[in-house]
């Protein structure tokens, strides 16, 4: 009478397509499948919501998330067994355990070749049930001595012999099938040397009978007079001949598997092969996306230039529309001062001339006369030094203070809005600024360009004409072959240089570059290290 088990463990991801045969298996004979059977009363996606709302309704709180509330058996049966003989032993676990089994398959398609001609079948059953207490909404709790009471039940519904403790883990159907090709490689092994002796002995036993062939014809020589004696011998002969036949179709037969068995496995050789193959090939796809990854980290580095130019020229405007603020203040106030001043000089220079003329009492009585033109010429210099001062252009108009005014506070207005979009643009451009400078400090989280900054500023530090071999290597790994990365890896590394990012260590900077770029290119660093007088790199 066979043994049977059964082990229930959480079910895993899968389980319905694997009972149901929805998902292909290379470990199935699929010519035994329409032996297999299937019966559910509720899937496990609908079960698993019913229970995790139960709980929560009984309990108040959630499932844990390590709960497993759904959990499937493997059970051992016969070629006999039916699905009736499998719905009896899950009522007798939901009347004994209160455990539901809503979801059972029959499997006798798995199994492993154990010759040519017979396959060693894996008959077994799958059992999905609900381990929760529905009144309580909590796991039922089994332990031990249930477990042992759950094999003998088994045992009785099924009609087949209990299978005995053990405290080995049960294998699943894939470590089944694992297992399964071990043994059978073990056989083939096993066999490959039972060939390999048999063929040895009878390559002994050939040679002992082409021995005793010999003896034996020396013999018949000997006895050729006696009939009798020769007819035994050449009866003798002709079994030793019969054996030797079947010893060769035997030896035939045998090399004929070993020829096949090699044959196999040139072809998982070649298998391996294509494998290596298309391995080379993902690892040449790899390296290129990191090559694009290198370039766009120097393209965003120059862009990073880009933008600091830009903002030293807003820094440089707004500096100008400061200084242009200042210099129109200091405008006006001196237009005012010169409008007074020119108000006394044409009042004094009207006084002079009629003071030059003597005491003539014509001149004496044109006197007020002279000094009311005078005061009227004199403001309008100073009006007219007011708009050259203003750069204002009334064109023939008569000029009056409220027209002054008015324009005034125009071209007031504009300066002042100038500047408060000239400052906007400073704080925009400084913020993005800021921004690409996290990206600079980014860098440094990169490893190799770490390791590059490194030693670009330990090259200018110590006063260098060349890279150490260590320096070198990672270097060339980081320009990628480009001598045009090399004038970006610099410009990292002096924004990082700290008290080495000065304008009078330009050449070492240079030279750093120069050798860089050598690097690039696969040349010696120690070649045409004449840099030319005032050939310099700006920073």
């Amino acid at each position: 009478m066979a043994q049977t088990s059964i082990h229930f463990q959480a079910v895993k991801g899968g389980s319905e397509e694997h009972n149901k045969r929805t998902k292909k298996l290379d470990y199935v004979h699929h010519e035994l499948s329409s032996q297999n059977d299937y019966w559910q009363s509720d899937t496990q996606e609908a079960r698993l919501a019913f229970v995790t709302q139960n709980a929560k309704a009984k309990t108040g709180r959630k499932m844990q998330a390590k709960a497993t509330p759904i959990r499937e058996a493997v059970v051992v049966i016969e070629d006999t067994t039916t699905m009736d003989d499998l719905k009896k032993l899950a009522k007798r676990f939901n009347d004994r355990f209160g455990i539901d089994v809503f979801q059972i398959a029959i499997h006798k398609d798995e199994g492993y070749k154990k010759s040519k001609d017979g396959i060693k079948l894996n008959l077994h059953a799958h059992l999905v049930a609900d381990w929760t207490d529905h009144e309580s909404g909590k796991s039922l709790k089994l332990n031990r001595n249930d477990m042992a009471e759950m094999q003998t039940i088994c045992a009785e519904v099924l009609g087949m012999e209990r299978g005995k403790s053990s405290e080995k883990q049960h294998l699943s159907a894939i470590q089944y099938k694992i297992a399964a090709e071990e043994q059978r490689a073990e056989a083939i092994e096993s066999k490959t040397r039972g060939l390999g002796i048999i063929q040895k002995n009878l390559s002994n036993d050939i040679s002992d009978l082409l021995v005793e062939v010999k003896t034996k014809s020396k013999e018949c020589d000997r006895l050729a007079l006696s009939a009798k004696n020769m007819g035994r011998i050449l009866e003798y002969n002709t079994e030793e001949a019969k054996k030797k036949a079947l010893i060769n179709e035997r030896l035939s037969e045998e090399g004929k598997s070993l020829r096949e068995e090699k044959e196999r496995l040139r072809n998982d050789i070649l298998g391996l092969t294509t494998q290596k193959e298309e391995i080379g090939s993902e690892a040449e796809s790899l390296a290129d996306v990191v090559q694009a990854a290198r370039s766009d980290l120097f393209h965003l580095n120059a862009q990073k230039i880009a933008v600091s130019g830009e903002i030293l020229n807003l820094n440089q405007e707004r500096d100008k529309a400061q200084r242009e603020a200042e210099e129109a203040k200091a405008q006006k106030r001196t237009a005012e001062a010169e409008a007074a001043k020119g108000l006394a000089i044409g009042a004094a220079k009207k006084l002079g001339n009629v003071l030059g003329f003597g005491s003539e009492a014509k001149q004496l009585k044109e006197l007020p006369q002279k000094l009311e033109e005078a005061r009227t010429e004199g403001e309008k210099a100073a009006v007219t030094k007011i708009l050259d001062v203003a750069r204002l252009n009334f064109g023939d108009k008569e000029v009056t203070p409220e027209m002054i005014g008015k324009a005034w506070r125009s071209k007031w207005d504009e300066a002042k809005n100038a500047r408060a979009e000239t400052e906007r643009q400073v704080k925009n451009a400084t913020a993005h600024a800021s921004g690409l400078e996290k990206i600079l400090d980014a860098f440094l989280a990169i490893p190799i360009i770490r390791a590059c900054v490194h030693a670009i500023v330990s090259f200018v530090r110590q006063g260098r004409r060349s890279f150490s071999t260590e320096d070198t290597a990672i270097l060339k790994t980081a320009l990628g072959g480009d001598p045009d990365n090399a004038a970006a890896l610099r410009k990292i590394a002096y924004y990082h240089g700290g008290a080495y990012a000065q304008p009078h260590l330009s050449s070492y900077w240079d030279r750093a570059e120069m050798c860089m770029q050598k690097i690039a290119r696969g040349e010696n660093q120690e070649q045409d290290q004449n840099i030319s007088q005032g050939r310099r790199w700006h920073l």
